[in-house]
């Protein structure tokens, strides 16, 4: 098979790729526009007469809202390498190595050449439940499962010099990290330093949330949906924000696939005449 209809493969793949994410960006669309805000009083008012009822009882409550209010969290995490108070933390730390890698071509010549590369040293994500308050009262909110907006706090690289290892811990400056057994390679790769990137949920932000209102565990509290259909989205741009980014990113993932696959096709098509 030629190298052209390898590519138009290629291009058929992405193009598909591209659709499957669109239709995922009109679902959110929808969820987002056929939702209407709640206030959390009414949420808690609701919940109440039916938890209360002698038939439906507790455990039976469930409704689709839309949220817009304040975080807060009395016991909030601490993030890794920020020490930044906060109710949801990523932090990934990559190795950027350098080493040689010995190569022969078509024609049966060899040579080594320089390659670098990049290794996941630690990456940890963290969570903690927290209210959102939006003056009417407070509710629970379980981010778990949900399409969180972080915001990047750290994403840095530091030179191997200013590391140190010390056992299982790689050092930098005051911050150490337990990286366990990972494997760094051997001596045939030189480690030219790390990426280190950390993002949270912060308090204290206004937020959107799109979920479920329920009392699945006993307690009312907003989380993700059984139904793949319903979206669970936190973040802290406004609803219009998130619509006019859902609908931007909808139009770009629509035109790449109408082009995409087409072109591709016509490339396997063509590939499968050129040798």
């Amino acid at each position: 098979m030629s190298a052209i209809a390898i590519i138009g493969i290629i291009i058929i793949i992405v193009g598909i790729i591209c659709f499957f994410f669109y239709r995922s960006s009109l679902d959110k669309l929808r969820n987002i526009l056929a939702t209407e805000t709640s206030k959390v009083q009414d949420i808690i008012e609701e919940h109440k007469v039916i938890s209360s009822d002698k038939v439906i009882g507790t455990g039976s409550f469930e409704k689709k809202v839309e949220l817009k209010g304040d975080v807060e969290c009395d016991s909030p995490l601490i993030s890794e390498i920020g020490k930044t108070e906060c109710v949801y933390y990523k932090t990934e730390v990559r190795r950027k190595w350098e080493g040689r890698e010995h190569h022969t071509d078509s024609q049966g010549h060899h040579e080594d050449r320089t390659v670098t590369g990049e290794d996941t040293v630690s990456s940890q994500t963290q969570s903690k439940e927290f209210f959102i308050n939006d003056g009417t009262g407070k509710i629970k909110v379980c981010p778990d499962g949900a399409e969180i907006d972080l915001i990047s706090v750290i994403d840095r690289f530091e030179p191997a010099s200013g590391a140190t290892m010390s056992g299982s811990y790689l050092k930098f400056g005051n911050f150490s990290l337990n990286i366990g057994g990972f494997n760094f390679g051997g001596d045939a790769r030189r480690t030219l330093g790390y990426h280190i990137k950390e993002s949270i949920f912060p308090l204290g932000r206004r937020v959107y949330i799109l979920g479920i209102a329920n009392d699945s565990t006993g307690e009312l509290r907003v989380s993700r949906a059984i139904n793949k259909g319903d979206k669970f989205i936190i973040t802290t741009k406004s609803e219009e924000e998130l619509i006019a980014q859902t609908k931007k990113s909808a139009n770009i993932l629509k035109i790449v696939a109408l082009i995409g696959v087409p072109v591709g096709i016509l490339c396997f098509i063509i590939g499968l005449f050129i040798k």
